[in-house]
C-alpha cells in the first residue's frame, strides 16, 4: 500500500508453503495502490491517493518484468478501490468497472477490442458512498456487478445481456448484519451453485454467501 510497488510470488504448487520466491517490482505512477486485477497478461492497479489507474503489460508471461502503459488513465476521483474487467462477446469489447470510496461512484472503462487500448471512462452509478470491492459475473446470459460497501451492505447490479447497458440495482442486502467494513468480494461457481466470499475487516472474518441455485444470484 505505502511502498508503491507490487510483489510477485512464484510457487511450484498452490499448496506450497516453503521455498516461495518473492520479487518486489517498483511501478512508476503508483500512489498508495489499493487493488490489482490481472487478466490475459495485463494488469490494472487502482491508486488510492490520486485519480489514476495504472496499466501494466507483462508481454505474454507473468514472469516478465511489466511495462507501464501510457498514458495513465484518470477516473476523475480519488480513493479508487475495487476493479474488475471482462470480455463481452455481445460488443466484442473488454469492459471494466471500478469504485471510488469517498465519492460514492462506480465508473466504467471501455477498452474496445484490446486490454492494451487506452479506455474511455464514464460514471455509471453515483451515491454509493463507501463503495469498495466488486466483481463481474455472467449468469443465464445476464451480466451482474456484485459490490460491497463500508455501510455493511452487499449490492447486485444487472446489465442484462450487454455490459454497455446502464446498470440497474436489483437489490442491496445487509446479510443480517454480519458484515463489518467489507473490503472485497469474490464469487465462484461450484457446479450449478454460486458461492461468494466477503472479507469483513473490522470483525476479522470471512463471510460466505451461498446461493442455493445458480439463477438465484438474481434474488
Amino acid at each position: 500500500f505505502s511502498s508503491n510497488s507490487i510483489v510477485r510470488v512464484e510457487m511450484d504448487s498452490i499448496n506450497q508453503n516453503s521455498n516461495l520466491v518473492f520479487t518486489n517490482i517498483p511501478i512508476a505512477g503508483l500512489n498508495n495502490p489499493w487493488s490489482i486485477k490481472l487478466i490475459d497478461h495485463a494488469g490494472f492497479i487502482m491508486n488510492n491517493q490520486d485519480d489514476k489507474i495504472i496499466r501494466i503489460d507483462f508481454n505474454g508471461s507473468y514472469t516478465n518484468s511489466p511495462v507501464v502503459l501510457q498514458p495513465n488513465v484518470s477516473t476523475g476521483y480519488f480513493n479508487n478501490f475495487g476493479f474488475d474487467v471482462a470480455y463481452d462477446c455481445n460488443n466484442n469489447s473488454y469492459i471494466g468497472f471500478g469504485t471510488s470510496f469517498a465519492y460514492g461512484t462506480i465508473f466504467k472503462f471501455n477498452f474496445g477490442s484490446s486490454l492494451l487500448n487506452t479506455p474511455t471512462v464514464s460514471t455509471v452509478v453515483t451515491g454509493v458512498y463507501g463503495a469498495q470491492g466488486l466483481q463481474l459475473i455472467k449468469e443465464n446470459g445476464a451480466w451482474h456487478l456484485l459490490m460491497v460497501s463500508n455501510n455493511n451492505s452487499f449490492y447486485n447490479y444487472s446489465f442484462g445481456s450487454d455490459l454497455n447497458n446502464s446498470p440497474t440495482l436489483l437489490y442491496s442486502n445487509t446479510l443480517n448484519g454480519v458484515l463489518s467494513d467489507p473490503k472485497n468480494i469474490q464469487l465462484f461457481k461450484d457446479g450449478n451453485n454460486w458461492t461468494g466470499l466477503i472479507s469483513s475487516t473490522s470483525s476479522f472474518n470471512i463471510i460466505r454467501i451461498n446461493f442455493p441455485f445458480a439463477n438465484q444470484v438474481n434474488n
